[in-house]
């Protein structure tokens, strides 16, 4: 399923996991849209961040590019 994974880490090599993020946007939703996946979590000290976007790696038999390799665009990432 389409989701995101956050993971933290001080050292840039030990990194913790943090809740997934589901994305709740239909796959056949072709509304330009905009969503915050937004993770919160107990303040921490870190300093480097994984971000992970997983979808379906080709294209549904129904959508238009059928059999090409599917995209995620990110425009932003805010830290807080």
């Amino acid at each position: 399923s389409d989701l995101v994974l956050y993971e933290v880490s001080v050292d840039g090599k030990t990194f913790i996991p943090l809740p997934k993020v589901k994305n709740p946007i239909a796959e056949d939703d072709w509304t330009v849209t905009r969503h915050n996946f937004t993770s919160r979590f107990y303040p921490k000290k870190i300093r480097y961040i994984h971000i992970v976007g997983k979808t379906k790696k080709y294209c549904p038999e129904w959508h238009k590019g059928h059999g090409n390799q599917l995209f995620i665009f990110c425009d932003e990432i805010t830290v807080k």
